[in-house]
């Protein structure tokens, strides 16, 4: 583990609170961490906490809003929207399901201890979910059969709450949409509209123009339109769209293995609820499928998108009611064309992150240098990002998906 580090007053007075909540003595002896590595995090501090009082042991994992200039005073939004889904929109998820008596809903949530809501000094902290064994996925590899299967039925665990409860309780829904509108457009100044541009140019710019010829014609306007995508997403929107996660990157996930020397997945953890909106289950799937499948996985999409609407459709059953009208699966087929833009340009940027090296990699997009070292890593790693990033492509243009 790394060395310990200095934390701020906010992040002592935190913990100083969560000792006495859990009956630790005020000897107890505590360690701060840092919590992950770079490239893990975005325009936060983690932080490990380990709090030992005798034979009590508290392992803490802490969030940590970095102190703000006016530009990124969007940041302040995204952790608003974030404590309120742990302190609000979960547990009413929860007891959404545990009152039709489901006992192995959506759980899938680290526990939280405790928060500090000063404006532009936001802490959350949550259970160590590395202590008990989780880990990130290893985003240089494609996830297997087990790993993909149980990300999209976890995703349609969540889904399916969300149109039970748009469907039996329509005002809580709504005012959980309205309290969260996508604020894409004030991310801007922190630099994720250029972040996306860039990523989107050096990809046609990179390609051959005689072997991908067909690639170039078909994705010559990527930049355009995954921008549009991204920054007009309510006027895109159907009478299908619920409340989302919106937020597709492969590190907002932590998984439980069987054991260390296995890939078979027994539990999975989503993190970083931050960027939370009305949105459609496909803005939370399609990236991210496109961004962790091999070649033959994408070749057969159709079978992955009958395991989560298979998922889906069982569990807004079990909440009693009807997935045939709430989003039936020819909408899903065609919402999945809608969006194809949105999930085939994003999965190609983000997958340039997930192969690139960890010295390539920064917390912070906002300059042009940052932004020149995140595109321009190893050879290898971008030789690897181009021969996946084609296979999307032609897919794309096979099934028109853009």
């Amino acid at each position: 583990m790394a060395g310990e580090v200095s934390v701020s007053e906010e992040t002592k007075s935190l913990i100083s609170m969560l000792v006495k909540e859990a009956n630790l003595s005020g000897a107890a002896h505590i360690k701060y961490y840092t919590g992950s590595e770079l490239g893990d995090g975005y325009s936060s501090e983690r932080l490990a906490v380990d709090i030992v009082d005798d034979d009590k042991q508290l392992k803490l994992y802490l969030k940590c809003a970095i102190p703000l200039t006016p530009e990124r005073i969007c940041i302040n939004t995204m952790y608003r929207h974030e404590i309120d889904f742990y302190k609000v929109i979960y547990p009413t998820y929860v007891k959404f399901f545990e009152e039709k008596g489901i006992q192995d809903g959506f759980r899938n949530v680290p526990k939280t201890y405790g928060f500090c809501e000063k404006k532009f000094r936001e802490i959350i902290a949550f259970e160590n979910l590395k202590a008990k064994g989780f880990r990130l996925f290893d985003t240089k590899k494609y996830m297997n059969d087990s790993e993909l299967k149980l990300v999209l039925r976890t995703f349609a665990k969540f889904h399916a709450i969300s149109f039970g409860i748009k469907d039996q309780r329509r005002e809580l829904h709504d005012s959980f949409c309205n309290d969260h509108p996508c604020h894409y457009e004030v991310l801007k100044p922190i630099g994720l509209e250029n972040f996306f541009a860039k990523g989107a140019r050096d990809f046609v710019a990179k390609l051959d123009p005689v072997e991908d010829r067909n690639i170039i014609e078909k994705f010559s306007n990527l930049e355009a339109n995954l921008l549009s995508t991204f920054f007009n997403l309510e006027g895109q929107l159907s009478s299908y769209s619920i409340l989302t996660k919106f937020d597709c990157w492969i590190n907002n996930m932590m998984v439980l293995y069987k054991d260390e020397n296995t890939e078979d997945p027994l539990d999975i953890m989503l993190v970083d609820w931050q960027c939370i909106t009305r949105a459609s289950p496909v803005h939370d799937i399609g990236a991210l499928f496109y961004a962790v499948a091999s070649k033959e996985v994408i070749n057969n999409y159709r079978y992955y998108l009958k395991v989560y609407y298979d998922e889906l459709s069982r569990r807004i059953r079990e909440l009693g009611s009807n997935p045939e009208i709430l989003y039936p699966f020819s909408i899903l087929e065609k919402e999945w064309k809608i969006y194809g833009t949105y999930s085939i340009g994003l999965a190609i940027v983000l997958l340039r992150g997930m192969l690139a090296e960890k010295e390539d990699l920064t917390d912070n997009v906002e300059s042009s240098d940052a932004l020149d070292s995140f595109f321009s890593g190893s050879v290898a790693s971008e030789k690897k990002w181009l021969v996946r990033a084609k296979h999307i492509a032609r897919h794309a243009i096979e099934h028109n998906l853009i």
